[in-house]
């Protein structure tokens, strides 16, 4: 029966984070956001909406710890727990199908 399962509230997805900023987010560095990005994270932060993230940019941020780049306050495995658990955020799924026509041998993705 449809009314015994559970209803569950999906919020818009209002922006997407790529490395920079998702380097920024879990340490509450919003100053170097713009105001445009600011206003996405107190309405993602409020629970209006929520902040994509790629998981590929996990990736990216572990490279540019491991290379000095960057430093994160804390472990790689706390920090992606962070994101992970964070109700502002969408951890997005990497897909072989988001790899598509990214190499020469594969055909360009459909859309």
């Amino acid at each position: 029966m449809w009314s015994a399962l559970p209803v569950h509230v999906v919020r818009e997805t209002g922006a997407v984070f790529d490395t920079a900023p998702l380097v920024f987010y879990p340490g509450g560095v919003q100053k170097a956001f713009g105001r445009e990005p600011r206003r996405l994270v107190r309405r993602a932060e409020t629970g209006r909406i929520r902040i994509a993230v790629p998981t590929v940019c996990l990736f990216e941020v572990a490279r540019l710890e491991e290379r000095g780049r960057i430093r994160l306050r804390t472990s790689f495995d706390e920090w992606c727990d962070a994101i992970e658990g964070d109700a502002a955020l969408l951890l997005l799924p990497l897909e072989r199908r988001h790899a598509m026509g990214y190499s020469p041998a594969s055909p360009a993705p459909s859309t």
